[in-house]
């Protein structure tokens, strides 16, 4: 079942980047080769989340959705509210790594877990299984 889990993530992780059909909140001048692309899944209909940067917040527009913003804003803060006014924070900075990267695919779970593929020169898996906090 651990390895259907593991197998699943990483597909999923890779259609983050762009192989999704999930509706799409993208950054306005967004750079294709300098960018964070969430996939948000097992989320509950109508939970609407989002990216906090210094020039405005980006919000998912349906479950499951996906926002894509620049890399420079790795640090962002990501948040989730479910219809039942559920809390979730998503540590995206968990999955990324150190220094530079190009793009860096990413699936974030309500049940829990966060898994990101990053172009750094090489491609780079990190995962967290505790990268989504449920805080209310």
């Amino acid at each position: 079942m651990k390895k259907f889990a593991f197998a699943f993530a990483v597909i999923a992780t890779l259609a983050a980047c762009g192989g999704t059909s999930a509706p799409t909140t993208t950054a306005p001048g967004l750079q294709a080769d300098s960018k964070v692309s969430v996939l948000f899944q097992d989320f509950p209909s109508g939970t609407v989340c989002t990216v906090s940067m210094p020039g405005g917040a980006l919000q998912t527009a349906a479950m499951p959705g996906k926002i894509d913003y620049p890399a420079a804003n790795r640090t962002a803060p990501v948040n989730c509210t479910a219809p039942d006014g559920a809390r979730y924070r998503v540590d995206v900075p968990s999955v990324l790594p150190q220094g530079a990267f190009r793009v860096a695919g990413i699936t974030a779970s309500a049940k829990g877990w966060i898994v990101s593929t990053v172009s750094a020169g090489e491609l780079i898996r990190l995962e967290n299984a505790d990268g989504v906090q449920r805080i209310k």
